[in-house]
């Protein structure tokens, strides 16, 4: 827990969010947006890309539309002669 450093007539404003297993409020001192680093601090942005790998480029998604039509006709071919 850190201290506070506000001036000495100011109390040190705590976090208003409640623990699910105590159901008390948070002692920890609060940001600036009124919680403390752990109830609402800065964003530690996406978790998840959807791009970073390439599955959802276009000539990912055309490539694939044409292997599908392609099993689909060997698909057809297969139970004709079978």
């Amino acid at each position: 827990m850190s201290k506070w450093c506000g001036p000495p007539h100011e109390p040190p404003y705590l976090c208003g969010a409640f623990a699910r297993s105590a159901g008390r409020p948070c002692r920890q001192i609060a940001m600036t947006n009124g919680r403390c680093y752990l109830h609402g601090g800065k964003s530690t942005g996406a978790k998840k890309t959807k791009v970073k790998h390439g599955l959802y480029t276009k000539k990912m998604v055309q490539e694939r539309k044409i292997m599908n039509i392609l099993i689909q006709k060997t698909n057809i071919l297969i139970r004709t002669v079978t």
